[in-house]
Formats: C-alpha cells, structure tokens, sequence
C-alpha cells in the first residue's frame, strides 16, 4: 500500500511546483500570518480522495477544510498539504507535503516530500528512515554545546527560546516548517526541535520518523509525548536531560 502513497503523493507534488508562480487566492485563518491558499485545498482534496481509495474504511485527519478532530477510527491519515505554506507563498524552498498513516495512535508511516527542494524523508515501522531511497543512521551531537537546535514558537516564545539557548548551543536554525524540521533531526541534520504550537498534522509523518531511528519525543517536562501533544521536543537521547532543564527554566 505505502509504495502506491508515495505515487500518489509525488502527485500532489506535482500540482505545489505546477502553482509556485501562479495566481492563486490566499485567506486569513486565525490572523492576518495564519494563511492557507487555495493550492492548501487543492492539494488536501487530491490526497483524501486517493488515499481513502486505498483505505476506505480509514479515518482521516487534515489541517484544512474541518477536518482537524481526531478520528473515531482506530486507523487513520494525519496530512498535511503544504506545511510551510507562508514559505510556499513567497517561493521559499523549505515548505512540504506531509503524510503519516496511524494505527491505534502511533504512526506506522510517515512521508514528507519537499518537491521544491527535490528531497523526500520516508519512515515505516520496523523498516527504518530513508532519504531520496537511501537508508539513513542520524549521526547527532553528544553534547547540547555542539547541538544544532531547531524551533518552532510564536515571535515572544521564540524570542524567550533564542536568549536562553543561544550561548549553550552551536546554531540555532528558525525554517519555518514544522514536519522538515522534525524530518531534519530524525535524519540527523539537526539535533533537537522545540515546538510550542504543534498540532498532529505537523508532526505525526515526523514522529514515526524520529522514533524508527531511535529518538526522543518528549514535552516540555520530559515526559513521553504522542502526535496529540500541544508542546513537544524531538531530540537525541544524548541532549534530552540537559534541553529539559534549560525549558524548565524558561517556564517557571
């Protein structure tokens, strides 16, 4: 089944680097920088109606058009059409289509395709990590002085993020989408993700990443977290302890 997915999503592929110069309607969601396009929608309607083809007894969870409940089914698709769609707006190259597959909660599947950039990051349970088809083993730091640190924060949070970790860590790198970033330290370009404003379809196809390689996933308390989680940390095991105690800084 997964081989067909990832037919289908080179697809939709297809229709974001068909629409990157076109004229297309841009709307506001919650605030004037919360924006969806109308080739969000295009590419959501594609991927729902090919996916639920193949599973038609699936639920299926998406950032738009209302379909951001949880699923009574207990198999279901957590997508994303374009995340980084600010990015996509103005021809940044790192924004993306991500797809996960949920059994019982956890992802089984995960794929986030960057057809700008012409890398794709796909996970399956029990199979591993792969980029562009080649198996990948994150090398990440041992220590959070040597770390690259990704995050994922309203302007204030963000702020706060920066001044508490900018002299314990080697970079910090702000990309604006939330599944590469996550794909970025299951494939161990980078070694942590902070994300304080996460929702499922940013971060399931990531999560069944992270965890196929044998990363952290964990809140902003270090305890386990799941795709359902609002305030989350990827990261190497090696970082964990020592990432915590500087976010638990910043929220007392």
């Amino acid at each position: 089944m997964f081989e067909k997915v990832e037919k289908i999503v080179e697809n939709a592929g297809e229709i974001l680097i068909n629409n990157l110069k076109g004229n297309y309607n841009t709307y506001s969601k919650k605030d004037k920088h919360d924006i969806v396009t109308e080739i969000d929608m295009k590419i959501q309607d594609y991927l729902k109606n090919e996916l639920m083809k193949l599973t038609p007894n699936a639920g299926f969870l998406a950032e738009e058009r209302g379909n951001t409940d949880k699923p009574k089914e207990n198999n279901y698709w957590v997508i994303d059409p374009i995340d980084g769609t600010v990015n996509f707006s103005r021809g940044f190259p790192e924004n993306c289509i991500s797809v996960s597959y949920v059994e019982n909660d956890e992802p089984v599947f995960g794929l986030i395709d960057s057809p700008q950039m012409s890398i794709k990051f796909l996970s399956i349970k029990g199979k591993g990590l792969f980029i562009n088809g080649e198996k990948q083993t994150p090398r990440w730091s041992k220590t959070l002085g040597d770390s690259m640190i990704t995050i994922g924060a309203n302007k204030k949070e963000m702020a706060n993020f920066i001044n508490i970790l900018s002299d314990k860590v080697m970079r910090i790198r702000l990309i604006g989408s939330a599944a590469i970033m996550g794909a970025y330290v299951a494939s161990g370009y980078a070694d942590a993700f902070i994300f304080s404003k996460s929702n499922s379809w940013d971060i399931a196809a990531a999560y069944s990443m992270i965890k196929e390689v044998g990363g952290e996933v964990y809140n902003f308390d270090g305890e386990d977290a799941d795709i359902f989680s609002k305030r989350i940390i990827f990261s190497s095991k090696y970082i964990k302890d020592d990432l915590i105690k500087l976010i638990k800084k910043l929220e007392e």
